[in-house]
């Protein structure tokens, strides 16, 4: 990646979090953005790269957000990573994730077979977190456009 955009994304995080009060929510779709944008710059380049980082940012500080309710930082990044690795997958992909730090802290992504709606190749992923015996869910609508998976809606 080049130095400049890891440059742009350490100073944009830096003023995001500092001087203002920030939630577990904001880092979550902080967190998910970042990851969003450096999964987005790993596909192809010139502007359909860019185009790729915008899509992931977006699609991760959606879901980030959510997810950052609930879970700190580290199992954020590791829930999206789930995530990501599960859409990537042919057919229904089930992927696990467990806290670093709190072994009661985990959670999974599970996703669909894709199906078509609206011309689009769509996936439904259920995000599932558990944490201190408590489970929660969330299922979220991903599409295919150009070649990327972008969130259509949130159940």
């Amino acid at each position: 990646m080049p130095r400049r955009l890891l440059a742009s994304i350490i100073v944009v995080i830096s003023l995001l979090l500092t001087g203002c009060q920030t939630t577990k929510k904001d880092i979550g779709a902080i967190s998910g953005a970042v990851v969003g944008v450096l999964v987005g710059s790993l596909i192809g380049d010139g502007g359909g790269q860019a185009a790729a980082m915008i899509v992931g940012g977006a699609v991760g500080g959606i879901a980030g957000s959510l997810i950052g309710e609930s879970l700190d930082e580290a199992d954020q990044l590791k829930a999206e990573m789930a995530t990501q690795q599960a859409l990537s997958a042919e057919g229904e992909k089930v992927v696990t994730w467990k806290s670093d730090k709190n072994p009661r802290v985990r959670g999974r992504a599970e996703t669909s077979n894709s199906y078509r709606e609206d011309d689009a190749e769509c996936k439904d992923v259920d995000q599932v977190f558990y944490k201190n015996g408590e489970e929660q869910s969330e299922t979220v609508t991903y599409c295919k456009e150009d070649g990327r998976w972008s969130v259509a809606s949130l159940f």
